[in-house]
């Protein structure tokens, strides 16, 4: 009796240090793992995977470096966006404060993201999508996000135009919101844009105004060579949403509409005067 006590003593030993070791081995390889991230060598191969990445859009985000903290404060240099045609636009350097390890949670986590400089060098074209969803699968909070001179090139609008772009957003726990304006420093306009929606919770807020002058970047991608000035705005909720639409083009009036949501199928009424812009 004491001969079997004494084996099952043994064998609960054996099991309990096997379990110590493990734990103890899988601490060292997550450790390890987390050294080899922090140095150069992971650091490229982060950039490598990153290269990998492979959606059915098409896009492609190709880095030539990272610096910093890859888990926290980081700088990408040489960020490029790509379709299935090439390289659409570059990013010489962001600075991007995240929490990548977030993603285990289905969240994306960017508490800032800012570049002095990026170019646009034509307009992407990405496959279709055939997810019908309105909101994504995972949250995604950006707190900060600043572009300071973003260069839209020539076959983009025309002609070379350089944009600033500020702003927030947040979709999580099917909500999303959204606060940015972009400014044009060559062409003066002004675009703003403020959105919450929560299709579950019943709430939609939008309002919107684009402030065009003649000949500048909004102009020139429109083909208008008059002011242009456009008003979005409304209350209600997502089931119930009533607002309007107002534009107008130099002294003319072009469009003047009466908005209203019904479970986020828009409904557009009212008159245009098409004549406007010819």
């Amino acid at each position: 009796m004491a001969g079997a006590r004494a084996s099952a003593v043994r064998r609960h030993s054996r099991l309990l240090a096997g379990i110590v070791a493990a734990a103890i081995g899988l601490g060292i390889l997550l450790w390890g793992g987390g050294q080899f991230i922090a140095s150069d060598g992971g650091r490229a191969a982060v950039a490598r995977l990153l290269g990998l990445y492979a959606p059915k859009s098409g896009l492609r985000i190709g880095v030539g470096r990272i610096e910093g903290d890859i888990f926290g404060h980081t700088k990408l240099h040489d960020l490029t966006l790509a379709d299935p045609d090439g390289v659409f636009a570059r990013v010489p350097l962001l600075d991007l404060d995240w929490r990548p390890l977030a993603l285990l949670d289905d969240r994306l986590t960017v508490r800032s993201a800012v570049a002095a400089d990026a170019a646009v060098l034509r307009r992407p074209r990405l496959r279709p999508s055939a997810d019908t969803r309105i909101l994504p699968k995972i949250d995604i909070v950006v707190d900060a996000l600043r572009i300071d001179r973003r260069v839209l090139a020539a076959p983009v609008t025309g002609l070379d135009e350089t944009v600033a772009l500020a702003g927030s957003a947040a979709i999580r726990a099917g909500r999303a919101r959204v606060d940015a304006a972009a400014t044009s420093a060559t062409g003066g306009d002004v675009v703003r844009v403020h959105l919450d929606a929560a299709p579950d919770r019943d709430a939609l807020d939008l309002v919107a105004t684009v402030a065009a002058p003649a000949h500048g970047t909004i102009a020139r991608l429109t083909g208008l060579a008059m002011p242009l000035e456009v008003a979005i705005g409304g209350q209600g909720t997502w089931k119930d949403w009533h607002g309007s639409a107002t534009a107008r083009l130099g002294r003319m009036r072009l469009a003047d509409f009466s908005l209203s949501a019904q479970g986020g199928r828009f409904i557009v009424a009212g008159t245009a005067e098409a004549g406007s812009l010819l």
